[in-house]
């Protein structure tokens, strides 16, 4: 058994044909004993998607944090907190596999492991600034990005995600090295996975531009950033930055 946490901002049509394609893999899957928790970012637009089987969560950003635009990281903490079962398995929205994707996930889950990559190849479709097909070998793998395992106590003894980030970018690298920091190796699950928006920077899904300055103050002291993010109340009414 485990909680499916997806994060959610609908930006154009190309972002929802990825999501509904998504949703129709989670559709197929062989193994059913699963929750999806699906946690929804809102802006001006009402939302228009419809969840038939788990729970829907829909933020939106207090006033005096419009500016801040999409945070993933927040978003994930909720569904986190929101999630009813031990094992957790959070995957991007833009995300296509096969029916037996699920069950290899729950039978490499057996290993014991608190925390691994569920992919150790990931292929990206051509597209705007992605001229052609792409694969990431494992050891290239330094993200939480794409579809990962986690324990529950695990998540949060790493510190949850850091909520400083917003926009996108380097929120899933800097939970990586956390929990590599605690754990000394992240384990890939073998297997390929298809990224089909991926990298494709518009509207308020854009680039966040102090995603360097964070990460590296993050490196500085792995210990003291653990610490700090523990100590604070992350996935509550709205986002809980460390860094400014």
């Amino acid at each position: 058994m485990f909680s499916l946490i997806i994060v959610y901002l609908e930006d154009n049509e190309t972002r929802r044909n990825a999501l509904d394609k998504t949703l129709e893999c989670i559709k197929k899957q062989t193994y059913k004993d699963f929750e999806l928790v699906f946690v929804e970012m809102l802006f001006d637009n009402p939302s228009n998607v419809v969840i038939s089987n788990g729970k829907h969560i829909q933020l939106k950003y207090p006033p005096h944090l419009q500016d801040r635009m999409m945070n993933k990281s927040w978003c994930i903490n909720v569904g986190v907190r929101n999630s009813q079962y031990d094992n957790l398995v959070v995957m991007d929205a833009d995300m296509c596999f096969d029916e037996g994707y699920f069950q290899r996930i729950v039978d490499y889950s057996q290993k014991g492991d608190k925390f691994f990559i569920c992919f150790d190849k990931i292929f990206c479709e051509i597209g705007r600034d992605n001229p052609e097909e792409r694969i990431r070998p494992a050891f290239l793998l330094k993200t939480a990005g794409g579809v990962f395992f986690i324990k529950k106590d695990f998540f949060w003894d790493v510190g949850g995600m850091n909520e400083s980030y917003f926009g996108y970018g380097s929120e899933d690298n800097d939970f990586w090295r956390r929990a590599n920091h605690l754990l000394g190796t992240i384990n890939n699950m073998p297997d390929s996975i298809q990224h089909t928006y991926h990298h494709w920077y518009t509207g308020r899904y854009k680039l966040n531009p102090n995603r360097e300055k964070f990460f590296y103050t993050t490196m500085v002291d792995i210990s003291k950033t653990i610490k700090t993010l523990k100590e604070l109340n992350l996935g509550g009414d709205e986002p809980q930055p460390i860094y400014q």
